[in-house]
């Protein structure tokens, strides 16, 4: 038989409950009670003070979480991303300045040459000879034209091509240079990878306890919210109760009007838009943004996460909150 309040197993012939000592009297049932079931009856139990205890831990972890996550993901993108050749780096096309030569030396050669020979001609009255004297002074022009063309053209290429060659160094150095931080990055991202399964682990028996609704479990966004809701006394607990709408209510009711925003996408995107009405859910992004750049930075300019003590302070801090969090349910559990 199993205790009707608490769900544990009793003996048939047993007055009262050994676990919660509640009395019989013939209450006991034959009813198998899963552990969840037990779990939602001594929720019952839980006050207020009890319950923001609960959610404070829930929080630490989730928010430790999703600033390590957040971490992660942006040394991923930097491993996806970095040491990829640029694809828009053109080697310049020659310039060919005795094309440009040629159109100057008609622009110039033909009315200068035909100038020349009409007055040599007029004045010698000598026809053939200015005419082979404009025909000259043409071609004098137009290899002068070409000579001059052809020193720019060639200034010209000589530049485009330092400059081609300049952009395609500099291009090859900063490849080499993110090849080399790659290593870096996913050492990192193993070390974040530990340090997230861990806290993956106590946050799935935390919320095993089955205090909070299957819904909002593992949502950064709802949980720092309710919290918030909790801590300025809006709410007593999470479902309707003495004339209080409860947390899960006023929750919904605020996302169908707006009032607050659960997707972390838009929420990083609008962070100022939150700092009112979702004061605690704006520290945790905040936070998990300058956490993941400072990583971020920290592993692009060293080799080993132990030689930024920082680093190293805020992993310890992290630590720090899954073991205070075990203790909490060791406790919880008694």
């Amino acid at each position: 038989m199993f205790c009707k309040k608490c769900g544990a197993q009793i003996d048939s012939d047993s007055t009262f409950c050994s676990k919660c000592g509640t009395r019989v009297d013939g209450g006991a049932s034959n009813e198998v009670v899963t552990p969840q079931q037990t779990a939602v009856r001594n929720l019952d139990k839980l006050n207020t003070e009890d319950t923001i205890k609960y959610l404070e831990n829930v929080c630490k972890l989730e928010n430790d979480r999703f600033a390590l996550v957040t971490a992660r993901n942006e040394l991923q993108r930097k491993v996806d991303t970095y040491g990829i050749k640029m694809t828009n780096i053109y080697k310049p096309q020659i310039v060919h300045g005795e094309y440009e030569a040629g159109g100057y030396a008609m622009l110039l050669g033909v009315p200068v040459g035909a100038l020349i020979g009409f007055i040599v001609g007029a004045n010698l009255n000598e026809p053939g000879i200015g005419a082979g004297l404009g025909a000259l002074a043409f071609i004098l022009i137009g290899i002068l034209m070409m000579i001059y063309q052809a020193a720019s053209a060639s200034k010209e290429n000589k530049a485009n091509y330092r400059a081609y060659t300049k952009e395609v160094m500099a291009d090859n150095a900063r490849v080499d240079r993110e090849n080399a931080c790659k290593p870096v990055f996913e050492q990192h991202i193993r070390t974040l990878d530990s340090k997230i399964n861990a806290l993956t682990k106590t946050i799935d028996k935390i919320y095993a306890y089955d205090v909070l609704y299957p819904k909002y479990r593992n949502d950064v966004a709802a949980v720092n919210t309710m919290y918030e809701y909790f801590l300025m006394g809006r709410v007593v607990s999470f479902t309707a109760r003495f004339g209080n709408d409860g947390a899960y209510n006023i929750y919904e009711n605020e996302l169908r009007q707006n009032i607050i925003i659960n997707k972390l996408d838009t929420i990083i995107n609008q962070l100022e838009q939150i700092k009112a009405n979702q004061h605690m859910l704006y520290e945790a992004v905040q936070e998990a943004c300058m956490v993941s750049a400072k990583i971020a930075d920290m592993a692009e300019h060293i080799s080993s996460i132990d030689q930024n003590t920082a680093l190293s302070a805020y992993y310890s801090k992290v630590s720090a909150d899954n073991t205070a969090t075990l203790n909490y349910m060791t406790l919880m559990s008694m």
